[in-house]
């Protein structure tokens, strides 16, 4: 305790010096305080008036902010009764929910776009078809679609640089599924009226682009490696392309033979894939020369020229929409209709053959070009079949 009492005797001394010194330093602060003008001593008393002026307002001007928040954010006297339950998981959107009708919603629309596409669909897009319809009266062939190669994979032309186009497929791949197909046409053909081919051999189409100069050069190549002397003529002659297929030029063809700048020594013309194919291209092509293939020369000529070959083949107009070709056709010992699956309109097809029966024309053969067996949902021969034949043909082949 006695120690206690001199520690505290001694921090007492110390506070009264400390005291001593701030009462020395204030009288000192005052005498310099006094000694100021009377203008100075006045203003600085306004000075801190203002300041603490300022601060009282803002102070008060914040908590009647407060305050008028408060009284908005009260909606009168109530009482906690429960806790609210915080959910594990939000109540919406449901997912499960949500999925389910998306699930029922897709399957509706899209039941509706497919019943809907079929219903609208007048397009030749089933083999079973045409089988229901013109079977036995005439034989339905299948021509697969073709398989494009690029400009790197195509073989070219003997001692030519052009390439042979993907639609020559005979050329291209001899074993090929598409290949097999023409053979069993050039086959029909054939054995449809005994052991020999008909003479003359008219293609047409019920509209452009079903195929029918790409049926017409592969089906010439077909019969010319059989043995058979071919001869090819191009009457399309608002639309010429065997010669773009045989890698021929149109030049010096039927239209100059007809005006009598081109001798018949000079009409036909060989080609470089075998001695036993011959061309006669489309000429110098006009329109006046749309009416030459009706008329009784050109009857006269094809008489000619059938001392000389075995058989002959014509590339006619789309009859379907052009009647260039009804002379031909009618004289033609048989004709053939190539159609394009999923794309030949039916009413458009089914008109061109009553209108080349009307003209009495020899309708032997229907071609379905450019078939997908993928997309064939009815099938004549039974569930499967297209998918077997191909698989077999080319594991048999390989």
């Amino acid at each position: 305790i006695q120690n206690r009492l001199v520690d505290l005797k001694i921090q007492q001394n110390q506070y009264q010096s400390r005291l001593q010194a701030l009462r020395e330093h204030k009288e000192e602060i005052d005498s310099t305080f006094n000694s100021l003008p009377e203008g100075k001593i006045e203003l600085a008393k306004l000075q801190r008036d203002v300041k603490l002026n300022e601060e009282l307002y803002l102070n008060l001007s914040k908590q009647y902010s407060d305050m008028a928040l408060f009284k908005q954010s009260q909606f009168g006297y109530g009482q906690i009764i429960d806790k609210a339950n915080i959910p594990d998981s939000p109540v919406w959107p449901n997912k499960k929910v949500l999925l389910l009708l998306g699930l029922m919603l897709g399957g509706f629309l899209s039941a509706v776009f497919i019943a809907t596409r079929e219903f609208m669909n007048n397009t030749v897009n089933s083999l079973n078809q045409l089988k229901n319809i013109y079977q036995p009266s005439f034989n339905i062939i299948t021509i697969p679609k073709i398989e494009k190669k690029s400009q790197k994979q195509l073989k070219s032309f003997k001692g030519k640089k052009d390439k042979i186009p993907n639609e020559l497929v005979m050329m291209q791949d001899s074993l090929n599924i598409v290949s097999e197909s023409v053979r069993r046409l050039m086959n029909y053909i054939i054995f449809q009226s005994g052991d020999t081919p008909p003479k003359t051999v008219a293609i047409t189409s019920p509209a452009k682009g079903d195929g029918k100069s790409t049926i017409v050069s592969n089906l010439g190549i077909a019969f010319s490696e059989a043995g058979y002397n071919t001869l090819l003529i191009d009457v399309d002659l608002r639309r010429p392309k065997l010669h773009k297929y045989l890698g021929l030029s149109s030049k010096q063809g039927l239209t100059d033979y007809f005006e009598g700048s081109l001798p018949i020594s000079n009409l036909v013309k060989s080609t470089d894939i075998n001695s036993s194919l011959s061309v006669i291209t489309t000429g110098s092509t006009s329109k006046t020369h749309k009416s030459i293939i009706g008329t009784t020369k050109f009857k006269e000529l094809i008489d000619n020229l059938q001392r000389s070959f075995d058989i002959i083949l014509f590339d006619t107009p789309p009859f379907g929409i052009i009647s260039d070709s009804t002379a031909v056709l009618k004289f033609s010992q048989s004709t053939i209709v190539v159609t394009r699956y999923q794309e030949t309109n039916k009413g458009l097809l089914f008109r061109t053959i009553d209108e080349l029966e009307q003209i009495q024309a020899n309708v032997t053969n229907i071609v379905l070009n450019e078939f997908d067996y993928r997309k064939e949902t009815e099938n004549y021969y039974g569930t499967g079949y297209f998918e077997a034949l191909y698989d077999n043909y080319s594991d048999y082949v390989s």
